[in-house]
């Protein structure tokens, strides 16, 4: 049973209780004086907001660590394990489940749940009422909550800790499904990163020989990416991976011992490649700003604008592009892109790189970005790899020098050097990489899946609206 939004009634066994009386303590700490010696380096684990904003749910680790005697000069408080610590500054209203005795300083908020109260369950009842905390922000220097304003905060909970604890695990199977999806995403990253890092540098060549380590690139029934086999005595993230088979062909990653390589301005190189300077094989031109005094549409239009947060790893997400009213476009659309160009990042974060997909074609491009055009004698994909790896990230930091507002001018950009394999070994790295691409892609899709089941479970499991069962 809902809460019946005339009378104000609680659903049959639910409360209202501030979070102060839901807790046996809550309590900030301090920053110690900078001149209490070996601050930063002790034994003592100590949390800033940002080990709270990178951690999931648990908190297992921290950046920095405070030493004894720094604890002992200050204010700074010692957290047990299990408790709840809550950001007050910066990202109000995160919260993370400490696995670890921590220290915390004044931006953090500590609290230890009353026995009544299932710790998993108040994590994720704080959770799904984090804006419920931006009514209580007070001013300062800063934007930021502080004790006494979330201890008197109201919370509607079952007061059986049964119930409690059934919520929490419901919620909890779904953060795990979360989690796992995130590892397999992490894997395949790790594995496109180590084959970037060989395959743009060495390439591949057809063998006749069955190598020790192999990767099936394509399943035909589920079109995912699968490890067939895997020995090696190199680390990880190096992989040592040596072979692929696809397209019904074994292929071979180069090998010097094997094949002939040649010195180049980007190091060695298979001697069937040649090195190019961007600007031979390809025409750069910059995007343009909205005109002064204009804004977006508020609703979609035909005139989208692609912007640098719309920008995911060589994707445009297209549920984040703007849209320009007609008057805008009108005075910018001579500065669009093509579903056959490169976009890359100028200013801001410099050297972001995507592919334009069928439904941008034409869109506007901001001014933070150029686009490559007119592209001769590469494979796009190749090329769109190729200039996000470390190789043209690292030509990219050179090219800028040390400026305090990096942007790369358009100039700068036709200086990149790349290497020009031939095009059918273009055609086979891209096979390669892009469906790893697909199954990072394809997880992704899935996370984002399970998100959307969670954030509908919290909405009615944590409001009471469904009810869990109870023995």
């Amino acid at each position: 049973m809902a809460k019946d939004k005339k009378t104000g009634k609680l659903p049959g066994g639910w409360i209202k209780v501030k979070l102060g009386d839901m807790s046996q303590k809550l309590k900030a700490g301090g920053t110690p004086s900078r001149d209490i010696g070996e601050f930063w380096d002790g034994d003592i684990p100590f949390v800033l907001i940002d080990d709270i904003t990178r951690a999931n749910k648990y908190l297992f680790s921290t950046n920095k660590t405070i030493s004894k005697k720094g604890l002992k000069n200050s204010s700074a408080w010692l957290v047990p394990e299990n408790s709840i610590l809550l950001s007050m500054y910066a990202s109000l209203g995160e919260v993370v489940i400490n696995k670890i005795e921590v220290a915390t300083n004044e931006a953090i908020l500590a609290i230890i749940p009353k026995k009544e109260v299932d710790l998993e369950f108040e994590y994720y009842l704080l959770k799904f009422n984090k804006k419920s905390f931006e009514k209580f922000i007070t001013q300062t220097t800063q934007m930021n909550l502080n004790k006494e304003i979330i201890s008197n905060v109201v919370f509607e909970l079952p007061s059986s800790i049964v119930e409690q604890r059934k919520i929490a695990e419901i919620l909890e199977t779904v953060d795990n499904s979360i989690e796992k999806t995130d590892k397999i995403i992490e894997k395949y990253k790790r594995i496109k990163q180590g084959l970037m890092q060989v395959l743009l540098t060495r390439g591949i060549v057809e063998s006749d020989e069955l190598g020790a380590m192999s990767y099936e690139l394509k399943n035909e029934k589920s079109d995912e990416l699968r490890v067939r086999s895997y020995e090696s005595e190199h680390k990880d993230d190096e992989l040592g991976i040596k072979s692929y088979e696809f397209e019904g062909k074994r292929w071979e990653i180069r090998d010097e011992k094997k094949h002939k390589f040649k010195d180049s301005p980007l190091g060695k190189i298979p001697e069937e490649w040649e090195v190019v300077e961007l600007g031979e094989v390809g025409n750069v031109k910059g995007g343009k700003r909205l005109p002064k005094g204009e804004d977006f549409a508020e609703i979609e239009t035909p005139h989208p604008y692609i912007r640098l947060a719309d920008i995911k790893e060589l994707r445009v997400n297209l549920n984040s592009v703007k849209y320009l009213k007609k008057q805008t476009w009108s005075k910018i659309k001579r500065y669009n892109i093509s579903r056959d160009d490169i976009m890359i990042s100028i200013a801001g974060t410099v050297g972001l790189v995507a592919l334009i997909p069928r439904e941008l074609d034409g869109a506007n491009l901001t001014e933070n970005a150029a686009k490559i055009t007119d592209i001769k004698r590469f494979n796009k994909q190749f090329l769109a790899y190729y200039l996000s790896s470390w190789k043209v990230q690292k030509q990219i930091n050179s090219l800028l020098g040390v400026v305090a507002q990096p942007k790369l001018a358009l100039f700068r950009i036709k200086q990149i050097k790349i290497p020009c394999p031939p095009l059918p070994e273009q055609r086979r790295i891209v096979s390669i990489l892009s469906q790893i691409d697909k199954a990072i892609e394809k997880e992704e899709k899935y996370k984002e899946k399970l998100e959307r089941i969670k954030q509908g479970l919290m909405e009615d499991l944590l409001t009471g609206k469904v009810r869990v069962e109870v023995d």
